[in-house]
Parts: C-alpha cells; structure tokens; sequence
C-alpha cells in the first residue's frame, strides 16, 4: 500500500483529493484527514500506471488551486471580520 500526504497547514484535506480524484475516475480512501491510501490491484499494465500518474499530477494541480481559492477566501473573512464596525472618516 502507498500513500499521499496532505500538508496539514493547508486549506485543504485528504478529503478534497478523494473527491478531484474521483471526479478523474480514480477511486481512493482518504485516512486521518490527511492521508490518501492507494491500493492498486495485484495486476497492473504499463498503460494502468501512466494513466494513474496523470491523475494524480491532474489532481494535485486541482488540489493546489482549491487550496489558493480556501486561502484567499479565508483571507477576505479574516479583513471583514478585523473591519467590522469600522467606518471611513470623510
């Protein structure tokens, strides 16, 4: 069995690759939030293992993305909720 690591200080989870590597067809188990099981079957072709490392390269580049989107949204609640109740002197 391998795995993927989810960086903990992320805006992301294990989950979120789960469901980016779903949506490619690839069906995974994420584990303590931030771990990924892979268990590919005891027959493998060439062909199976180059599909699989697109993917994954696929889905990380997604998974970077969503992390960038979560970070800036987490962002623009931190400043909303600093300037909440704040108003601008004329």
């Amino acid at each position: 069995m391998n795995a993927i690591e989810v960086d903990r200080n992320s805006h992301v989870n294990g989950a979120d690759l789960c469901n980016i590597f779903q949506k490619y067809g690839m069906l995974t188990k994420a584990t303590h939030n931030y771990s990924i099981r892979f268990t590919p079957p005891l027959v493998i072709t060439a062909q199976e293992v180059d599909e699989v490392v697109q993917i994954v390269a696929r889905s990380l580049e997604d998974l970077e993305k969503l992390n960038e989107m979560r970070a800036n949204e987490s962002m623009f609640e931190d400043i909303t909720e600093n300037t909440q109740g704040a108003t601008l002197a004329k």
